[in-house]
């Protein structure tokens, strides 16, 4: 579907919102809304359709279930991390019915006139690799705009960066002559992969660090973080693997767990996915998720480790804790309206799609809203 259609089909979706709001139309939206009916007469046939369908009980579970398929199948929403190709569902009448609807439903509360190609909302962007690299000489590199290729030597370690974005370390011997301390940092709106010297591999995420040496040595490796990591760690009997966030420490052998640390968030959870770990002492099996340091069992693995596979999973989840993912991913500010922060919202869609995207799959749960200005999110009832 061409934008243009887009467009015009969620123009016409607005004005019938509000006729059927009771609103009575300016001359010039009532003119628009005619020559489309006009235009074809497949068009009132249609109207005639969609307009049954509203004015039909549904149960809301059965309501987002339609609306989750229309959005999968056009691209919208990608369930088990597959890939999703969009449809083009203009060959398809069905398909007309199905954008119309939503169309309706979901942007009846705006007020719709001509409006610029791009709004202000379409140029927020999703996140993408972004982060800083600090030597231990205090001596940054921006890893996003680094050349491929090796970016610094650390004694006898040797950092490269992939051509697939990825930091690698490569120790270049076994002697370390000293202890050099490096730290990665990504902002709000970046993602970073790196494999350490011992060859465990790291993903942060948005607004996230970790400080590691640029070779471990001694009877033990030891990384501190802030923000959200995940790891496989390598696994090394020898050398065990310990990671320090806050005022938690969790001891690893070789495995993979998900740590999420942001300042802002009411506790520290640390997900275990593979192997074994300990936090503060505490041992976590598979499955297993330490709350500080209450262990949990059945953790919601896929919701732990959703932002690492390209996802936003929510499980029954807070408006709050939810935007305040919105807000590290995408780089915006967010404010409240109202009485809403008690919501809870259940659902998945590509952390790639554009912020707009987001708001809207959240706006078809109902009772709530959101508005955009500038890099400012509001959520409303």
């Amino acid at each position: 579907m061409k934008e243009t259609e887009i467009d015009q089909l969620l123009y016409v979706a607005a004005l019938i919102s509000k006729q059927r709001a009771g609103t009575t139309l300016k001359d010039r939206d009532q003119q628009v809304l005619n020559n489309w009916l006009a235009e074809n007469p497949a068009n009132v046939e249609l109207l005639h359709e969609v307009i049954q369908v509203l004015d039909t009980p549904v149960e809301d579970e059965a309501l987002k279930a339609s609306a989750n398929r229309v959005y999968e199948a056009i691209g919208f929403i990608t369930p088990q991390a597959r890939p999703v190709h969009r449809v083009h569902f203009l060959r398809n009448r069905w398909w007309w019915a199905a954008a119309l609807l939503i169309g309706i439903t979901t942007v009846t509360y705006l007020t719709y006139t001509p409006a610029p190609k791009q709004p202000i909302a379409l140029k927020i962007k999703p996140g993408k690799d972004v982060a800083i690299l600090t030597l231990a000489d205090g001596t940054t590199i921006t890893l996003d705009s680094a050349s491929n290729g090796i970016i610094s030597q650390q004694g006898n370690v040797r950092i490269t960066k992939l051509p697939t974005g990825e930091l690698v370390y490569t120790p270049e011997g076994s002697n370390v002559q000293e202890t050099l301390y490096n730290t990665m940092t990504t902002p709000k709106g970046g993602q970073y992969k790196l494999t350490l010297p011992d060859g465990s591999k790291v993903w942060l995420n948005a607004a996230s660090s970790i400080t590691y040496p640029a070779a471990f040595a001694g009877k033990e490796r030891t990384v501190t973080i802030k923000g959200e990591v995940y790891f496989e760690v390598a696994k090394n009997e020898n050398m065990p693997f310990h990671v320090k966030a806050n005022n938690i420490t969790v001891d690893v052998l070789g495995t993979s767990f998900n740590i999420m640390a942001y300042e802002d968030e009411p506790a520290i959870k640390t997900t275990l996915i593979t192997g074994a770990i300990k936090v503060n002492g505490h041992l976590l099996k598979p499955g297993q998720q330490a709350v500080n340091e209450r262990i949990t069992d059945n953790a919601d693995i896929e919701e732990a480790i959703a932002w690492k596979n390209g996802l936003f999973e929510f499980n029954q989840q807070s408006i709050v804790s939810i935007m305040q993912q919105i807000s590290r991913w995408y780089d915006v500010d967010i404010q409240y309206q109202g009485t809403i922060k008690s919501k809870t919202f259940t659902g998945q869609i590509s952390r790639y799609a554009d912020i707009t995207t987001v708001l809207k799959m959240m706006e078809l749960t109902g009772g709530i809203h959101f508005k955009v200005s500038d890099r400012t999110v509001t959520a409303m009832p």
